[in-house]
């Protein structure tokens, strides 16, 4: 999804997200901007691997690490 969403095919960035939405009985995400898209990634991979520590990979090669310590802690 991330890769489909860096190549401007962002809705079908979010059809491979709601697949995994669907598999674990959740409401599919409506279509947003490119940015939205990337955000909605990024809590789902939270979500699906939570226990698994990637988050802290995620963030930091998006230079997302320090905005998510500002609004989450």
């Amino acid at each position: 999804a991330e890769a489909l969403n860096e190549v401007n095919r962002t809705a079908d960035a979010y059809a491979q997200i709601n697949r995994v939405r669907a598999r674990a009985g959740l409401d599919p995400k409506a279509v947003g901007s490119k940015e939205a898209c990337l955000d909605d990634i990024f809590r789902e991979r939270r979500t699906e691997f939570i226990w698994e520590f990637n988050q802290w990979f995620d963030l930091t090669r998006r230079n997302r690490f320090e905005a998510h310590i500002k609004t989450f802690y």
